[in-house]
């Protein structure tokens, strides 16, 4: 019943979305192990980087907001160096916990709300860190469906950090 109010009350309008603390703590988790800035190479033995790996990959599993605002970016041609940094906005976050929960979802959309970037951002994630996942888009048109693929699945992978990302063995756009 908490889970249901809480939905129904976003559904009814951002501005009487109540309280649910299971969200709120997948938020504050994203927001704390973001403000964590160290990297690999902060650490001189193996073992140490190997210890900040391990715990790396299992942040980003364990919560797909804090990888997608960490390792995310966005394509975008008018600024300075053609990529913005990944930023959930508030529906971003709903649909990013939703997505962690494993709820399956049938969701209507409004357009221009990044909903694409960030469910491929969520999909990515998944194939990069468990072993046989696959994912699945589905687009009107082919062409579409080829764009979407390279513009916010392929170049937003070649972002991540070398240490995180597995090796693709076929880069193929069809």
């Amino acid at each position: 019943k908490p889970f249901v109010d809480w939905i129904n009350s976003i559904n009814s309008g951002w501005q009487n979305k109540i309280y649910h603390e299971p969200f709120e703590v997948y938020c504050k988790q994203a927001e704390l192990w973001n403000q964590d800035n160290s990297d690999i190479l902060d650490f001189d033995t193996e073992d140490e980087q190997i210890e900040w790996l391990l715990r790396e990959i299992q942040r980003c599993k364990d919560n797909t907001l804090y990888f997608c605002n960490k390792y995310g970016y966005i394509k975008e041609d008018r600024s300075e160096n053609g990529m913005l940094p990944y930023k959930a906005w508030d529906a971003q976050k709903v649909l990013l916990f939703l997505f962690d929960c494993g709820y399956s979802l049938m969701i209507g959309k409004a357009r221009q709300i990044g909903f694409t970037t960030t469910m491929c951002l969520a999909g990515m994630k998944r194939v990069n860190f468990n072993k046989s996942y696959f994912i699945k888009f589905v687009t009107h048109s082919k062409d579409k469906g080829v764009e979407i693929f390279r513009d916010k699945v392929k170049w937003t992978y070649t972002k991540l950090p070398d240490v995180i990302a597995q090796e693709v063995k076929n880069w193929t756009d069809q």
